[in-house]
């Protein structure tokens, strides 16, 4: 359930970049309590992955890049971001049920 809410949150906030993200971290009283947990709890989980995937994640949600511009950025092979990037996903929506 929580996965599904991080969802639905990106997609309504997708126009946030890290900065404004990092802010919502660490203010206290910023949108509603749930929201506030969620996106703590998501942070959380994300911070568990290794540092790669956390890349990977963050590229792909939050600087919008496809999976060749990632895969040239960290110098891997497409279908091994892509394969890391679903792994990844499926590991948060694990951790945050």
């Amino acid at each position: 359930m929580l996965f599904i809410t991080f969802i639905k949150w990106y997609k309504k906030k997708k126009n946030r970049t890290p900065k404004k993200i990092n802010s919502i971290l660490n203010a206290r009283n910023n949108g509603t309590e749930e929201e506030e947990l969620s996106v703590a709890q998501i942070a959380k989980v994300l911070s568990s992955l290794t540092e790669e995937k956390q890349k990977i994640v963050r590229l792909k949600f939050w600087a919008h890049m496809d999976f060749k511009q990632i895969a040239e950025y960290l110098n891997k092979g497409e279908a091994v971001v892509r394969k890391s990037y679903y792994n990844s996903l499926l590991a948060l929506k694990n951790r945050l049920r």
